[in-house]
Order: C-alpha cells, then sequence, then structure tokens
C-alpha cells in the first residue's frame, strides 16, 4: 500500500523536523506588486488546517505566487522550503497528463484514439471504444478506483497493472456520460503511452517533462516490478513544479525551449468533460469565493477547470491539487501563478486554498483580464478615424474588425498576446476615406494555430489609438 512505500520517507522526515524545527515562519516576500500581507494573516490562522500527525506535526508549509516570472508572495513555516520533496499526489496527474500531450504533439496517438487500437484486451472485455481524452478527463465510465489497487500495486509491472483493470475492473457508465474522478483510467493512458513510445513511463517523462523543465528530483515512485502510480505517484518540490507551471503559463515554453505545442496547452483550459453530471469529483458543490458563484467545478486534462466566466466561455483559473496538501495553479486573467505545498488531507486544508485564490483575485483585480483596457469613443477624434468593433468576441473560428476612415491616413493594426508579444499584424499602409475591415483567424504570423486566450488588438491611425480586448475560444 502506499503508506508502506513512503514509511522510510516518514520516519526520515519525522526526525529532521525534530532537529531542525523552528518555530517562526520564513518571511514573506512581497517586494514587487499587490500587497499580499493579507495572505500572512490566513496562512497563519490556518496553521491547525495544515498540522497531521507524524506526516506533517509542525503545520510545515512553502507558498510562492508569481506574476508573470516575478515573485509577488513567497512564504515558508516549520520545515519546509521551496526545495523540501515529498509526494505530490493527485498534483501528479497534470504532469501524466501533459507527458501524453507530448506523444500527441510527436503524432504518436490522438486524445480521440480508442484505446482498443492499442490494447486489444479491452475491446476484448467490451471496453474498447473508451477514449484517451476520456481517460484523462474522468469520463471513461470506468470505476474511479479498483477494490483490487491495481493501479497501486507494487507486485505488478504496469502492463500487468493495466491487464488487470480491463479484465476486472467494471465499466459503470457509458464512455463519456458522467465524471467519476480516481486513478484508474489514468493507468491505462500510461500504458498506452508506454506502447506508442516504446519506453518505460519513467524514462519517457524524463525525457519530455522533467529534464525539458528542469525537474530533476521530481519522479514517480519506484517499485520491482516498475508499477509507476500514473495519477498519484510522483515526488517533487515547490521550485520544480512551479517550473512546471511556468511552462504551462508560457504556453508550452521553458528557457526558450518548446515542451508542449500551444494547441497542447490549449486543451487545458477547456472543460474536457462536456459538462455532462458529475459523479464524483473531491471538490464540493457550490465552492467557496467562487468568483461567478459556480455550481461545481469542472475538469480538464488532468487538471481542473476552477473558474470560467459564464458570459463568454472564458476559463480563468486552472489548477492540480493534490490530494494532501499540493496545490498548483494558474490564474490567467491575472497573469498570476502560484503553489501551496503542505503536507495535511485536502478536506483539511480546501478551504485555505480557495480563500487565498480570492485574496489574490482581490488584491489583482487592478490588472485583471491582462491589464488590457478598452476605450471608447462616441465621436469621430482628430484623425478622422472610428473604431466600430470586432465581432464576434468571443470567438472561434475568425472575428471581423470594422472601421470608418473619413480621409486618407497610415492604418496600422496589430495583435498582441498577454505578454506584450506580437502574435502577427493585420494592416500596416495608406487608407483611402470609406469602411473597411479585416479579419482575424486566429493564426500568427507564422499561419499556426493561436491557443485560446485573451489577446490584445492594437489599432493606429494618424493620431487615433486604441487597444481592444479580444477573446479567443479554442
Amino acid at each position: 500500500m502506499y503508506f508502506k512505500k513512503n514509511l522510510f520517507y516518514l520516519a526520515f522526515s519525522f526526525a529532521y523536523a525534530w532537529f531542525f524545527f523552528v518555530m517562526t515562519p520564513f518571511p514573506a516576500v512581497s517586494q514587487y506588486g499587490p500587497d499580499l500581507s493579507s495572505i500572512d494573516t490566513l496562512l497563519q490562522d490556518s496553521l491547525s488546517n495544515f498540522h497531521f500527525p507524524l506526516l506533517n506535526p509542525f503545520s510545515s508549509y512553502a507558498v510562492i505566487i508569481k506574476r508573470n516570472d516575478t515573485i509577488i508572495y513567497s512564504r515558508t513555516n516549520g520545515t519546509y522550503d521551496e526545495n523540501t520533496v515529498k509526494p505530490i499526489y493527485s498534483s501528479t496527474k497534470w504532469l501524466s497528463a501533459a507527458t501524453l500531450l507530448s506523444l500527441v504533439d510527436d503524432n504518436r496517438l490522438s486524445l480521440d484514439d480508442t484505446i482498443g487500437s492499442f490494447l486489444p484486451i479491452f475491446t476484448q472485455y467490451g471496453k474498447g471504444r473508451i477514449t484517451i481524452r476520456q481517460l484523462l478527463s474522468h469520463t471513461s465510465g470506468l470505476s474511479g478506483y479498483s477494490e483490487q489497487n491495481y493501479e497501486n500495486s507494487d507486485s505488478l509491472s504496469l502492463a500487468q497493472s493495466v491487464d488487470s483493470i480491463a479484465v476486472h475492473v467494471p465499466l459503470e457508465d457509458p464512455p463519456g456520460s458522467c465524471v467519476n474522478y480516481g486513478s484508474v483510467s489514468m493507468q491505462v493512458a500510461g500504458r498506452i503511452a508506454e506502447i506508442v513510445s516504446g519506453k518505460d513511463w519513467d524514462t519517457l517523462f524524463f525525457e519530455k517533462i522533467a529534464s525539458k523543465c528542469q525537474m530533476p528530483h521530481t519522479e514517480y515512485v519506484k517499485s520491482t516490478p516498475s508499477n509507476p502510480w500514473i495519477a498519484g505517484g510522483a515526488y517533487s518540490s515547490l521550485n520544480e513544479y512551479m517550473n512546471f507551471v511556468r511552462m504551462l503559463f508560457d504556453n508550452g515554453v521553458f528557457n526558450g525551449a518548446t515542451v508542449l505545442s500551444a494547441q497542447s496547452i490549449s486543451e487545458f483550459y477547456k472543460d474536457q468533460t462536456n459538462n455532462v453530471p458529475v459523479k464524483y469529483l473531491p471538490y464540493p458543490f457550490s465552492p467557496p469565493y467562487h468568483p461567478y458563484n459556480a455550481d461545481t467545478i469542472r475538469y480538464g486534462l488532468g487538471n481542473f477547470i476552477d473558474v470560467e466566466n459564464p458570459s463568454n466561455g472564458y476559463v480563468e483559473h486552472i489548477s492540480g491539487p493534490g490530494a494532501w496538501g499540493a496545490y498548483p495553479w494558474i490564474d490567467r486573467c491575472r497573469n498570476v501563478s502560484g503553489m501551496i505545498f503542505t503536507y495535511a488531507p485536502i478536506t483539511q486544508v480546501m478551504y485555505t486554498y480557495f480563500k487565498l485564490c480570492d485574496l489574490v483575485r482581490r488584491k489583482c483585480e487592478s490588472i485583471c483580464m491582462t491589464g488590457i483596457e478598452e476605450k471608447k469613443y462616441d465621436r469621430m477624434n482628430s484623425s478622422g478615424v472610428v473604431l466600430v468593433h470586432s465581432y464576434p468576441n468571443p470567438f472561434n473560428q475568425a472575428t471581423n474588425i470594422t472601421f470608418n476612415v473619413f480621409r486618407h491616413v497610415t492604418v496600422t493594426a496589430a495583435i498582441y498576446d498577454v505578454h506584450g508579444r506580437i502574435v502577427t499584424r493585420l494592416i500596416e499602409g495608406e487608407m483611402d476615406a470609406g469602411r473597411h475591415a479585416i479579419d482575424w483567424d486566429g493564426r500568427d504570423e507564422r499561419q499556426c494555430e493561436a491557443p485560446g486566450g485573451i489577446y490584445a488588438l492594437k489599432f493606429n491611425a494618424g493620431d487615433y489609438r486604441v487597444t481592444k480586448r479580444i477573446v479567443l475560444v479554442r
């Protein structure tokens, strides 16, 4: 069982805590950006929630919050710092889904491939039509967990564990009909990754994700024979996992190298459940401190869709929480990412997570929606130009931008991402008087599809300047 695997870790952590425990938390760092000192009070008030006998007797935690690539808040307590390595449980799912998506980028598989084409034994037992997308979004119809604990058995190989799932784990619901969170489906996905890559899971994860994101101490639990727990078996540190989060935040790029394509990154920001009923998710219905008072949180691929704007369907906040105290998240409306790193049951710390994210939303509200400000004009300016509107907005395939020019003028229009980098130039040149229209088809200058998200249309005509927010939904 998992506790047995971690017995040495628990004993070592307990001894370490006794010898090196310091009662006073390491001071918070908040030199740049909004005043987040209210988080200090929240964390201090939550010490009893972080406490858990043996596993975390001194309420240890480490927290980092970044805006873009700047740390705007950092705090540690007890025996933890940013480099402490511990089990991250279900925060593993995000890493595993990213590993599968790297194979999609390599054209080794598609998210909509059926598992029977890779594992005929599932077809033999009437489960072959499940798709990889359904495996990663917990909509496969399979039981969330196996009674025999195949997905976490240290007496089976990954291949044996998945064959056992095919034979013995029931298909409780039609594939795609409901969300049933668990470990079984992702174990199957991990085995498919081994088959199409020709590599064992640990090697594949290291080559595709860990080595590229500078995560040398992040790895899955080792056992003999090798049966990595794909949904919950990884160890990591705050700093290393934040490298992974940073890669996601930067559209799949880490330190200038592409880890995942922008298209794959966009999959994390989609409700992959198609709004089907929730049979089981570890989050409460009507989650507290939700900015839109949602009835439930949805699911992507190995990650939660925490906040979706109901007016336009734009996903603002995603996360990858673990059952025992890891909570990484991205709030792309505010260019914020962060992680809480502790060791206590999610039932004890969940409300602290929600409250902390709410505090960040409130304190960073002035830069919400990436700081792109729309300017409205109700009369013609001195350049004789009136920017009318872009429609549709939000858009999926293309948006049409119309404007009037009442005299000959030089016009430029370009699309920028949230980091101020140019995506594509739409027009640059002299224009005669009249009504004009330009389209943006959601592609960059290389004619590659831009990922879903918020963009800025910067429109200039003479002394007329306007920046308009455009939302691309993928």
